[in-house]
């Protein structure tokens, strides 16, 4: 009778397991369509501030010394 009870109590165990996954199962496509806007924001931000440090980077690199020529190019 100790084996069956505990047979029971496996198989209920396994059942709720089973329903959870299925409720996942379902739920989980709508999830991760509704992150896509979201991303695609987080992306268009990411380009921004890259193209916002490269024209800082370009603002702070020092300028070059105009070339003065030699006397064998003029």
């Amino acid at each position: 009778m100790a084996v069956t009870g505990v047979s029971g109590l496996v198989w209920l165990a396994l059942g709720i397991f089973g329903f959870i996954l299925a409720i996942a199962w379902i739920i989980l496509p709508f999830a991760l369509i509704g992150t896509k806007p979201l991303l695609r924001r987080i992306l268009d931000e990411q380009i921004r501030m890259n193209a916002l440090l490269a024209s800082l980077a370009a603002a702070r690199r020092p300028q070059a010394p105009p070339r003065v020529p030699s006397r064998r190019e003029s």
